[in-house]
């Protein structure tokens, strides 16, 4: 799960260095083999954006269980040693219910987006975001949430991170979902790299389950949501119900910062 976890960031996760021989120990016994081999070319055509991969039913059973279904998100950092990682199938369960919802785009048509961002960004070059047609419904469902969920007065009277929002929606470095991606793994990590909570009650995802999952309106209006909580193990619920609220806050304050530069 650490690794799982480095690999989403591309940094660790600030737990305490084992000794010696101890690391030693785990690496040589944790059980990894070679899987897949990508070959990438060089086209000035249509780039590609997905492969099919065939594997056989037991690997795969284990990969949908592991994300949450049968697509992995590959991504590139452009700030890590090694570039390419692999989406946790939390993330890739909260892209699809936030595109569900209207909140994200799919997760095809980001690829498209952020592919071109990312080649502009190898550039240096930057262009205004393009503004989401639906800023306004968008913002109030994820108020819904929030509120239902009892963070949304938090987030609110927090002015650094919408400022943060605002910040990085003005560089002209990334595309909308991507700022809606990076806004919620700041939310995720910030509490757990500073050893202070940014809001909270994001640190107490059993009470932010129980109150969206005690909601009738968010029950009614968000039903995906409450069954993609309430179907998860004990172990797994409080990580997916942190990465949901981090998404939700994240989607929140992005919209709400386009909202108000559209209204400057």
């Amino acid at each position: 799960m650490t690794i799982e976890r480095k690999l989403t960031i591309g940094i660790p996760t600030g737990i305490p260095a084992p000794k010696p021989l101890e690391a030693a120990f785990g690496v040589a016994q944790h059980q990894v083999f070679p899987f897949l081999k990508l070959t990438f070319i060089e086209t000035n055509k249509k780039q590609g954006y997905d492969a099919t991969i065939e594997v056989s039913p037991s690997i795969y059973q284990m990969l949908v269980k592991q994300l949450a279904g049968n697509e992995a998100g590959i991504f590139m950092d452009l700030n890590a040693a090694i570039p390419i990682g692999t989406f946790s199938g939390e993330m890739m369960d909260c892209f699809r219910l936030l595109g569900k919802y209207g909140l994200m785009s799919s997760f095809d048509t980001w690829l498209t987006a952020a592919r071109e961002r990312l080649m502009e960004a190898m550039k240096d070059q930057r262009r205004a975001v393009e503004q989401p047609a639906n800023i306004e419904q968008a913002l109030s469902m994820t108020a819904q949430i929030l509120k239902a969920a009892g963070i949304l007065q938090e987030v609110e009277e927090n002015g650094s991170i919408s400022a943060l929002a605002r910040d990085i929606l003005q560089s002209g470095k990334k595309d909308f979902d991507t700022v809606i991606y990076r806004m919620a793994m700041a939310v995720y990590w910030a509490g757990r790299f500073s050893g202070q909570p940014l809001f909270p009650t994001y640190e107490d995802p059993v009470k932010m389950y129980l109150a969206v999952t005690s909601d009738k309106d968010i029950r009614t209006k968000f039903d995906d949501i409450v069954i993609a909580m309430e179907s998860r193990e004990d172990s797994d619920r409080e990580e997916f119900v942190r990465t949901l609220i981090a998404f939700t806050i994240g989607a929140y304050v992005s919209y709400k910062s386009m909202l108000e530069a559209t209204k400057k």
